[in-house]
This record gives C-alpha cells, sequence and structure tokens, in this order.
C-alpha cells in the first residue's frame, strides 16, 4: 500500500538514482547531489512512524555518501526542511490549521544559497537548527512519547 509506495520513493528509488549518478559523475565538474530528508527524519515519528523512518535513511545515507564521495569531489548535501506549504500535507491527510507552514519559494532561495556553498546538512530555519541542537540532550523514548502526545491531539 501506501507505507511500501513511501519505502519504494524515499529510500529504493533513492538509493538506485544516487548510485547511477555517482558512476555517470566522473562525466562532470563540480558534480553535486542534494538529497532531501525531513526534520522528521532527524525525530521519532508517531502516527508518521514509516515517513519518519525513510527520512531518517535519506538522512544517514546523505551523511555516509557525503564523506564517502569527498574524496572524489562530489558535494553530497541534505536538506532537511519542517513543514513546507505543498500539497504533501492534503496527501498524507494531515490537518494544516494548527501547523506553522514555511513558504516553499522563501525555502527554495535559501536552500539553493547553502547547496552552491556546500553545506552538508542544510535546515533552513533558525528556529529549527537551534531544535536540532537541543535533541541531542533529550532522550529518545522521552522526545517519542512527548511527540506522540502532541500529534495525538491533532489526530
Amino acid at each position: 500500500g501506501k507505507q511500501m509506495d513511501l519505502i519504494d520513493l524515499n529510500i529504493q528509488a533513492l538509493t538506485l538514482m544516487s548510485k547511477l549518478f555517482i558512476e555517470q559523475s566522473e562525466n562532470f565538474q563540480n558534480a553535486r547531489i542534494l538529497n532531501v530528508s525531513s526534520m522528521a527524519g532527524l525525530l521519532p515519528g508517531p502516527f508518521i512512524s514509516v515517513y519518519a523512518a525513510s527520512k531518517a535513511y535519506v538522512f544517514s545515507f546523505s551523511m555516509a555518501l557525503a564523506s564517502e564521495l569527498k574524496s572524489r569531489n562530489i558535494q553530497v548535501s541534505v536538506l532537511c526542511p519542517a513543514d513546507v506549504k505543498t500539497n504533501f500535507q492534503r496527501n498524507a491527510g494531515i490537518v494544516t490549521e494548527k501547523l506553522k507552514l514555511s513558504d516553499a519559494a522563501l525555502m527554495v532561495r535559501k536552500v539553493y544559497n547553502d547547496f552552491m556553498n556546500g553545506k552538508r546538512v542544510i535546515i533552513p530555519e533558525k528556529r529549527l537548527r537551534f531544535l536540532k541542537f537541543i535533541l541531542m540532550f533529550i532522550p529518545e523514548s522521552v522526545l517519542s512519547d512527548s511527540i506522540y502526545k502532541k500529534r495525538k491531539k491533532l489526530q
């Protein structure tokens, strides 16, 4: 169903496309890969567990590739946006009234600059970069239970 399609897209297709691109990268100068993870990939994901886990794969895979490919002069960056105003929420059945959605066009400009400057992890919003820092100090079980309680209210 939908969950297997999500895994096929976020994990299998991403891995295959990356492999194919890397094989052809000798034909390019300044080869670059930008993979799209999510802030959800940095957190436990109650109610969106498959999505969050697939985006965690994107993050981990991208970070490893960046290290592996650095000596071959291939830049790998990973984008970790939060809630961006797109059709994603509607297609996933997510209620958006209580969410703070970022403007996609503004985010793209910021991401492009970070990407072209070789930033490895791109988190477009300052408040989210701070959140990523804070997450290092919170036990995963506490974080997961807290997210569960908050998202349960949105269900």
